[in-house]
Formats: structure tokens, sequence, C-alpha cells
């Protein structure tokens, strides 16, 4: 599609793609001096058009949120206002890595109810105006404290990478190959370098299956289609 299109024209450039940033990504990819171009919010799996308006216009407003309790207090809606932030948008922002720089991705899914919760409260104290409905003692923004993160370079789980290829489409952060690097440099061909030279000869690729395509040909053959993807590309086969 158009989003993949355009992350590969940009590797081919030596351009950066980082994941999305709760406090730098717009709409759509923004670019970030000198070399480098963010995801969208609007590119996240489960993140609609009108959540991310409201994010980027609070943020205009009142600046960058300077932590989750700090987000979700923001964007609970005032009285008058619907709630546009629910569970499936929230844990999508946070597994595609849109909150790594307020904390780890883990942690905020461990505290996913209470984070939930102190949404809900937040928009109770607009609403009527307490200081807290919890008592200051019960209040969830009590547990609500997480460490930032200060590294950039932080190397992610394999659920954390899958979860990237599973709400944006694609590996942004890290690759499942990046470990096992050191294995295709011999005798294994990239898929970037497959060309017309290559048809009809016998060559050793290795990547992860993506996608796999089954159906019966017309003369009732059944018949595969993988979708082979490695460091450097995809292709199907």
């Amino acid at each position: 599609d158009r989003i993949n299109i355009l992350v590969e024209e940009a590797k081919k450039h030596n351009i950066k793609v980082l994941p999305p940033d709760i406090n730098e990504s717009f709409d759509n990819f923004t670019l970030i001096p000198p070399n480098s171009i963010r995801f969208g919010l609007v590119a996240i799996k489960n993140v609609g058009h009108n959540v991310v308006r409201v994010i980027v216009e609070e943020r205009k407003k009142n600046g960058d949120f300077q932590s989750m309790a700090d987000f979700l207090t923001r964007m609970s809606p005032a009285p008058e206002e619907v709630a546009i932030l629910n569970k499936k948008s929230l844990e999508s922002l946070i597994k595609a890595g849109a909150f790594d720089k307020l904390g780890s991705r883990k942690e905020f899914l461990e505290e996913l109810e209470n984070l939930l919760s102190f949404a809900r409260e937040s928009q109770k104290t607009k609403q009527y105006g307490q200081e807290s409905l919890f008592g200051a003692e019960e209040s969830p923004n009590n547990h609500l404290i997480f460490s930032k993160n200060n590294s950039n370079n932080k190397k992610l789980a394999s659920d954390e990478i899958q979860w990237e290829k599973e709400l944006l489409g694609m590996y942004i952060s890290d690759h499942p190959l990046s470990s096992h690097e050191h294995l295709l440099k011999d005798d294994v061909v990239l898929i970037k370098d497959l060309n017309q030279e290559k048809i009809d000869k016998q060559v050793k690729i290795a990547g992860v299956i993506n996608k796999i395509t089954k159906f019966i040909t017309k003369s009732g053959k059944p018949m595969l289609f993988v979708e082979l993807e490695d460091l450097t590309g995809k292709i199907e086969t």
C-alpha cells in the first residue's frame, strides 16, 4: 500500500523511519531533521482520525504531554464532550510505541486497567469539580508512576516487535532477523539483490514469513503463495 511504498523509498534514500511518538507525530508522516521521518498517528490500527485530531489540538494548545497521567488527564473530555479515547485505541498507541519516551510498553500494558480507571476518574473530576472521587489515598494517580525511557536504542523484546508489525503493518524499531544477521552473510541472497539474472537459478534466501495464501488452480490442484521478508525487502513466491 501507499505507506509501505513511502517507507521503502525512504530507506532507499537512507532516511531513517521512526515509530510514532505522542509528542512528535501528527496525522501523517513528519519530517524530523536532519534525516528522519516519523510515523503518523493515523497509521496506527484502531486509532481513528478523531482521536488523533484531539491529541494534536491539545498538544498545540498546552504543550507536550509530560507523563501518561498528564496525557490521560488532558485527554479526558469536559462534561459537554463525548469521550473518544477508548481501551482499544489507548492499547494500540502503547503497543505501537507512541509512549516510549514516557515509559515502557509492557509496564503501561500491565497497568492498562488502572490507566483506564484514572481516565474515568479524571473525567468525573472535570464533570463534578471534585478533587477525587476515590479520596487522596485511593486515587489511581498514586499508581501511575512510571520510569521514563531515556535511551532511544533500547532493545525491544520479540513480542514488542510483533506489536509494531501488527499495528503499523511493518517492522520499524527492530526486525526479527536482526539478531540472526550474521547467519545471512555467506551464500544467502538478499531480497533486494534478486534480479533478472537469478531467474531460473537455484538461490538460497532467508526471511520471515508474513503471509501464506492458499488457493485451488483451474485444474483442481492446490497452490500456495508465500510472502517472505528479510532486512532488505519483501518478495512473494
